[in-house]
């Protein structure tokens, strides 16, 4: 006999099933829910789709084995695009539960991690919780614990230090306090160096980390073939075309191994497979691929789709960071926000004009949307750049000769500017005769200002009305007279 209020009793029962519940354990085999299309666009995989999560056994086996025999932080790092969150999901997760050691929790990072922990995994309020007070035997259920972060670097964005200061120190008394939960955490390659501001990440934990990388060719094709199993689809491919699109999409940095990047690899077969429904047909054949211009053409495509979730507007802003980060050779090219922010406000007219936050807006969702990435290079500086050479043929289309002069006086005086700055040689007079052409247009920092007056006085034979222009832009710039002292 249980002495107390039924009700009370019968709802605080309830209220621990739910606390207890981590997790559900993974069904195997076709009861799994499937999406009604085998190709995942830009979206993750969720964990009741791990039938359908190709080309990355080895991937999950390597990190389960991570996973298992860190003491109790375990990292996963990629690039944006690899499929982090897919590999936690639908690789990871299901992996673990076949285990059955685990109590598995999964949460995304947002701006306060420890905050996200409390409430889904502990289900408290934050703001009153106490891990003095947390009993893990009316919690868990299973040997282990493990708490997936996922999307770490969120808390690099809106947190101040004040707020990552508290949340390491309640990440180390949670971890102190219970030896038998363990995480892992999920964070980008570009915000890696940020966990340095974390004590309870030693150097240990960090050099361990798992980086995960993008597909082998053998692996991409697994993602092309393996949904056509799956008779619910009733699809396949006409021969040869897998092997062409492995083909067309292949890069290649050391000119021996050639990956492929998944998320390219998701919206070119998705695609395909949106033609095939619209025809009504169950053979994605070479036609079809060919009329849709190849996985080029279909990328190129992606682009204006991507763009047309934005108004007039942002679309135009979107269009010009893209602009920015192809060279007037053709080529990419990296340029951080600061740069990115300073060339926009060279081109912008009265009627386009954006703030940096505007412009960072917009880089953070092109990033989003797998047009750009970042990469971070000397000293920890972030820069940005197009993910790959197919959206420099689009990209060409809205620019006109004119906008490419420009943007090739530009580039040829930020290169003799930075000669300047590393052995002081003063740039040629044809090329400032063309940096006069374009004065209007260059939105000169003031040490490129002062850099042009120095440039012009120390030619034999200079325009008196140049000159007295260059002195006027030079007013008041502190920089302009170390340089004429120089």
């Amino acid at each position: 006999i249980i002495k107390a209020n039924a009700y009370d009793y019968i709802k605080n029962l309830a209220s621990k099933l739910k606390i207890v519940a981590p997790i559900s354990d993974v069904n195997e085999g076709e009861n799994d829910s499937l999406p009604q299309v085998p190709y995942k666009y830009l979206h993750s995989y969720e964990q009741n789709e791990h039938a359908l999560f190709f080309g990355r056994e080895k991937e999950i086996s390597d990190l389960l084995l991570r996973v298992r025999g860190a003491r109790q932080i375990s990292m996963l790092t990629s690039l944006s695009g690899y499929g982090k969150t897919s590999m936690i999901n639908a690789g990871l997760i299901p992996a673990l539960k076949k285990t059955n050691d685990y109590d598995v929790f999964y949460i995304r990072s947002g701006s306060n991690p420890w905050n996200s922990i409390v409430s889904e995994v502990f289900h408290k309020d934050p703001s009153t919780f106490a891990i003095e007070d947390l009993n893990l035997n009316q919690l868990f259920v299973k040997r282990y614990q493990l708490i997936i972060i996922d999307q770490f670097e969120e808390c690099f964005v809106d947190s101040p230090t004040t707020i990552i200061s508290e949340i390491d120190n309640k990440m180390m008394q949670l971890l102190n306090r219970f030896p038998k939960i363990s995480l892992l955490i999920s964070i980008r390659q570009d915000f890696f160096t940020y966990l340095t501001k974390f004590k309870f990440l030693n150097d240990a934990q960090i050099n361990s980390t798992y980086r995960l990388e993008p597909l082998a060719c053998s692996s991409a094709t697994e993602v092309i073939k393996k949904p056509t199993e799956f008779k619910v689809y009733n699809f396949s491919y006409e021969d040869g075309l897998v092997e062409q699109i492995i083909k067309d999409l292949s890069v290649s940095d050391d000119n021996i191994n050639s990956y492929i990047d998944p998320s390219q690899l998701q919206i070119v077969c998705y695609f395909l497979y949106q033609e095939l429904l619209n025809r009504k047909e169950t053979v994605i054949s070479v036609e079809i691929y060919n009329e849709l211009g190849k996985a080029n053409g279909i990328l190129e495509n992606y682009i204006g789709e991507s763009l047309k979730n934005y108004d007039d507007k942002h679309q135009f802003l979107g269009r010009e960071i893209l602009k920015c980060l192809v060279s007037s050779k053709n080529t990419r090219i990296s340029k951080t926000s600061f740069d990115i922010c300073l060339e926009l406000k060279s081109n912008a007219n009265s009627d386009n004009i954006y703030s940096d936050n505007e412009i960072r807006y917009m880089i953070k969702r092109l990033v989003n949307a797998r047009l750009v990435r970042t990469r971070t290079i000397s000293e920890g500086k972030k820069v940005y750049e197009l993910t790959h050479e197919y959206i420099i043929r689009k990209i060409n289309e809205w620019m006109d000769t004119e906008s490419m002069k420009f943007k090739e006086v530009s580039e040829l005086f930020r290169t003799e500017y930075s000669r300047w700055s590393k052995y002081h040689t003063i740039m040629p007079y044809n090329q400032y005769a063309e940096v006069w052409r374009y004065r209007s247009k260059i939105n000169f920092t003031p040490q490129e200002k002062s850099y042009i007056l120095l440039c012009l006085i120390s030619y034999a034979n200079y325009d008196k009305e140049e000159l007295k222009y260059w002195i006027l832009q030079n007013k008041d710039n502190s920089f302009c007279d170390a340089d004429l002292m120089y």
